[in-house]
């Protein structure tokens, strides 16, 4: 896992912005995408 976020490291930053923006949407208030995007 180390190993391939080494050699891929732009696919362990959008899979963890999507895990972050799914956290977002599931948790209704979107506080954090909003104040963001303000």
């Amino acid at each position: 896992m180390i190993a391939m976020i080494l050699v891929h490291p732009h696919i362990f930053w959008l899979s963890l912005g999507g895990l972050l923006l799914a956290a977002e949407m599931l948790g209704g208030n979107g506080y954090l995408l909003w104040s963001g995007v303000a």
